[in-house]
């Protein structure tokens, strides 16, 4: 499945919340050939979102990444570290990756790197209520690659 190209702000989503977000709460799962992957967000807790994703290739565990969703100096940032098998993170210790939110309705919310908004964005969006794509596009909106949830609960 391809996105079709689009545009998307690179400026930063000033007087947004996390509690916005929430449709990306509860366990996600999806199979992309012999790829299995998951995707489980926390409830909203005291103005913060966190989360952890487990991408499994060919039975065997290919990455895990934890994230959070929290409101600094009244913007939503993203800020995740992905580690190996073996639990060694890919990004230095001081420093994860950090995505800033620029668009988000009920449905959909984009994040740009928030050190390169040229370099791309990435989209979470509701195709229905039980079904999430995660889509990691370049900055002309082709896509890098993509994966589709479904809700479990």
């Amino acid at each position: 499945m391809q996105l079709i190209p689009m545009t998307h702000s690179k400026n930063p989503l000033r007087g947004s919340s996390v509690s916005q977000l929430r449709f990306l709460c509860g366990l996600w799962k999806g199979v992309e050939g012999e790829d299995e992957f998951d995707e489980y967000w926390l409830d909203e807790a005291h103005g913060v979102i966190s989360g952890t994703f487990r991408w499994m290739k060919k039975g065997e565990i290919y990455l895990y990444e934890i994230f959070t969703l929290l409101k600094q100096d009244n913007l939503v940032h993203l800020y995740l570290r992905h580690f190996n098998k073996d639990f060694v993170s890919w990004e230095e210790k001081e420093s994860p990756a950090h995505l800033i939110l620029t668009e988000v309705s009920d449905s959909h919310a984009v994040f740009v790197n928030s050190d390169k908004p040229e370099s791309g964005f990435l989209k979470y969006e509701l195709l229905d209520s039980d079904i999430l794509r995660f889509a990691d596009l370049n900055s002309d909106g082709s896509v890098r690659f993509e994966l589709v949830f479904k809700k479990m609960d």
